[in-house]
């Protein structure tokens, strides 16, 4: 007993420490109780909880053990990832004890490292605590701004993320300041207890390296996913479902092993010179192959061709219109996009439905490369945004390359920061003619110019008018795709009015959100009807990237709850799609696809060849009307719920993802034959005869219908 007793250093209470201690914590309680706006009692006994603390009445000296001091520091771990958890306002009720422990574990690991490097308990717990915390609360806006957790992608999207950061209104909910209160008492014992210093010897690295091994082990077995389904490790991003499910830092670590790139069930790299899609696919040649017709006229040197518009609207959705569909009416004061809902797609320039989106609430440079590339998030991880992670100058193939090749003057533009997504990068690889950032929009002097603080979407318009009147005067043909910035979240802009406003209920956000969509529609009014009157032939295609993150329209709008399926959750991703001209187009597009079969279409309309590789798609879009990250659906409209690394796809979608990935990642044995037709061409001969029998870009490999329909 005695010798336990000099692990401690008794301290003495004092009348000046106790009066000291009390107003202390009455002001604490005090600022607690407004702080959480709960029951009285709470906020005593959180007064009473830092009274205790201020009073400890001992340290611990330096005979305090090794092997207490490691029981010490785990079991503080311990409460701080019990803190962490409801900071972020999910708690631990939902962990299996496996992944409680590997959470712990993980954690534990940081502080120990934290000892070793600094020898003293304090200093480590502190610092742990502070991150811990910082970590926590940054999750837990995160989620408010789009609606899933933190992600180790999000370490390659950090600027763009500080960028639009400062439009969003936070709150914290009452959990999450619980969490907060608790960690003030639990910094404020840190803080008045003396702790000791370890001398450094072996026994100390010895005691603090030993958990980080552990801890390296258990970070080792979640990242690699083959152990996700023994650990009970759940796939699941939406809202706090991550930590809530696996612990933040096994769903974190999980989601670091989802960026790695993995080959396609069945893909097979081989020497391009000798490549089919059959071995791509380790496929036996189907036993009658027909040629895939192809109904589009190859591109006319010196023919005029349509000036071709693509507006990527920020976060445009016919919410009221989903929302009608489950039958809960929005009743608003004045009509959502009455422009928008007016054009029918009975009418002979009109083509209109909805796509699907891969993301919602934000990542929109996914929505942005899946309509110029042809390619789906569902065969890259959900995690990761393809601009930051896998684009660059040599798998950049999009239909850009196409209108060059075509004679086009091609622009991107998007009124922001050039660097947000890399795209000041992404569009050279690209290879747009000219690209227009925020800083090559100019003064900007008028008033229509701004809305909420954006460029807005008229002045976007404005601007590319004007590059079609200057390509008119030259005689060129104008591709333009434009990103539009006004409607971007969050939706607490100070001072703003809305013109929108719901008449049964009070929810300023989705007033505001509704009322950028008004004012797109607006704009949109204006740009259609320019081009109404102009000669030359112009083709629109108007599409939205995501829905708004604002949580409130999927539960009481959409039906949905909690729990509700992946595929249940498809109506938080509906986008308007249309395409527009002022002469007649025809061509048969679903009326529900999703956004990376779209392009393929205005291409059609254009009149422009598409690649191998995009007419593959467009072949493949008649059997699966829909391909997202989440999951697909097939002509009857049924949906499957789909991962990256899903096995046992129809061969269409095997086939598909096995073309993107040579692409994107196997640049050895890369295609290009399929995906550009600007490769340089060879002869293909009659072994025979030695008859030149037709010319193919190199590469390129005859694309059958038994190979779509199989």
């Amino acid at each position: 007993m005695d010798y336990i007793k000099s692990w401690f250093e008794i301290k003495h209470y004092s009348r000046r420490r106790i009066i000291i201690s009390g107003i202390i914590a009455v002001i604490f309680a005090i600022a607690a109780g407004i702080f959480t706006w709960c029951n009285p009692i709470y906020s005593i006994g959180w007064g009473l909880a830092m009274l205790a603390v201020l009073l400890f009445p001992f340290g611990f000296t330096e005979n305090f053990p090794f092997l207490v001091r490691t029981a010490m520091l785990y079991g503080i771990t311990t409460l701080l990832f019990i803190l962490m958890q409801q900071t972020i306002s999910c708690g631990i009720h939902n962990l299996s004890g496996l992944l409680l422990f590997m959470n712990i574990m993980i954690m534990y690991g940081l502080t120990s490292i934290l000892w070793f490097a600094t020898a003293n308990m304090k200093t480590s717990i502190l610092a742990v605590t502070a991150f811990t915390y910082l970590v926590a609360i940054v999750d837990h806006f995160v989620v408010q701004a789009r609606s899933f957790e933190i992600q180790f992608s999000d370490l390659a999207s950090f600027g763009t993320a500080m960028s639009v950061a400062n439009k969003y209104e936070f709150v914290l909910y009452n959990e999450t300041k619980v969490g907060i209160l608790w960690g003030i008492i639990l910094v404020t014992f840190v803080i008045m207890t003396k702790m000791p210093k370890a001398k450094r010897s072996v026994k100390h690295a010895v005691y603090s390296l030993a958990p980080v091994v552990i801890a390296f082990i258990c970070g080792f077995i979640v990242f690699n996913q083959a152990f996700s389904s023994a650990l009970g490790i759940t796939d699941k991003y939406w809202k706090y479902r991550g930590s809530e499910l696996n612990g933040f830092w096994v769903s974190t670590i999980y989601s670091a092993s989802a960026t790695r790139i993995v080959e396609p069930d069945g893909y097979e790299s081989v020497d391009s010179s000798e490549v089919t899609l059959e071995a791509v696919l380790k496929k036996d040649p189907p036993a009658n192959e027909v040629e895939t017709p192809s109904d589009v006229p190859e591109n006319t040197v010196g023919e005029k061709k349509p000036h071709v518009i693509v507006i990527m609207n920020e976060t445009f959705s016919d919410v009221h219109n989903i929302a009608s569909y489950f039958g809960n009416e929005m009743q608003t004061n004045v009509p959502v996009t009455p422009y928008f809902d007016s054009l029918s797609d009975e009418a002979s320039n009109i083509i209109k439905g909805h796509a699907i989106a891969s993301v919602y609430g934000g990542n929109t440079a996914n929505s942005e490369f899946e309509f110029l590339t042809g390619m789906s998030m569902a065969f890259l991880p959900r995690s990761t945004v393809a601009y930051n992670f896998y684009l660059n100058d040599q798998n950049s193939f999009s239909i850009v390359d196409i209108f060059n090749e075509a004679g086009y003057k091609t622009v991107g533009m998007h009124p922001e920061d050039p660097t947000n997504w890399k795209r000041n990068s992404i569009y050279s690889y690209y290879g747009f003619d000219e690209t227009y950032f925020k800083p090559d929009f100019g003064e900007l002097p008028k008033e229509t110019d701004w809305f909420r603080g954006h460029v807005s979407d008229m002045a976007v318009y404005e601007k590319i008018i004007s590059l079609y009147e200057g390509c008119k005067e030259s005689g060129e043909s104008l591709f333009t795709f434009a990103v539009t910035m006004q409607n971007h979240g969050g939706y607490t802009t100070a001072g703003f009015e809305p013109t929108v406003k719901l008449t049964d209920r009070n929810k300023p956000k989705v007033d505001e959100y509704l009322s950028c969509i008004n004012n797109s529609d607006i704009a949109l009014q204006y740009l259609l009807s320019y081009f109404e009157h102009q000669d030359e032939e112009v083709i629109i295609c108007f599409y939205g990237d995501h829905q708004p993150s604002i949580s409130y329209l999927g539960t009481g709008y959409f039906n949905l709850t909690d729990d509700s399926t992946e595929g249940q959750r498809l109506a938080q991703y509906v986008v308007p799609y249309m395409y527009w001209s002022n002469n007649d187009i025809d061509s048969e597009v679903r009326k529900v696809t999703s956004i990376n079969f779209l392009s393929g279409y205005l291409l059609e309309l254009a009149g422009l060849e598409k690649t191998d590789f995009l007419e593959l798609i467009n072949q493949i879009n008649k059997e699966i009307p829909v391909l997202t990250a989440a999951g697909w659906i097939d002509n009857s409209m049924n949906f499957t719920e789909l991962s990256y690394t899903s096995k046992g796809l129809p061969h269409q979608l095997q086939l598909y993802s096995s073309l993107q990935y040579n692409a994107l990642f196997d640049a050895e044995n890369q295609l290009t034959g399929l995906f550009s037709n600007s490769v340089p061409a060879e002869e293909v001969t009659d072994e025979t005869t030695g008859e030149i029998l037709e010319t193919l870009p190199e590469g390129t490999t005859k694309i059958v219908e038994t190979d779509i329909a199989a």
